[in-house]
């Protein structure tokens, strides 16, 4: 896992009320998901996606947050990162390096930061 430009956080739901975890790739997979069931949806009515359900699946793209910068989970596109450099040791599995990224403390006590503060502005 050599010098690259990459994220070493989980990212979260941010339209879910628990900030729930994912993995990037479940992420990426879900959004896909959704945005082809929008499309055969419309397909099978034989009507096309009004502009309000279109603007309503791009707002729904845009809710998973990294939680390392806050950047926009992208499905596509030349996908970035906010840090620089090796992202893993050397002998590290990519299962070992998934685990380290998604129980990082730091990253889940931003986490929980964000939803203390959260409920702060509920009440």
């Amino acid at each position: 896992m050599g010098q690259c430009v990459h994220h070493d956080g989980f990212v979260y739901d941010n339209y879910s009320p628990k900030l729930t975890q994912w993995a990037p790739e479940t992420a990426i997979e879900q959004l896909l998901s959704e945005e082809a069931q929008a499309v055969q949806q419309a397909s099978i009515a034989n009507v096309p996606m009004t502009a309000e359900q279109k603007e309503r699946t791009e707002r729904a793209k845009q809710r998973f947050r990294y939680i390392c910068c806050n950047q926009t989970l992208q499905t596509t596109g030349n996908v970035g990162g906010c840090k620089r450099g090796k992202h893993g040791p050397e002998n590290i599995t990519r299962n070992e390096w998934e685990l380290a990224r998604d129980n990082n403390q730091e990253y889940q006590y931003k986490r929980i930061r964000l939803l203390q503060s959260r409920a702060q502005h509920d009440d």
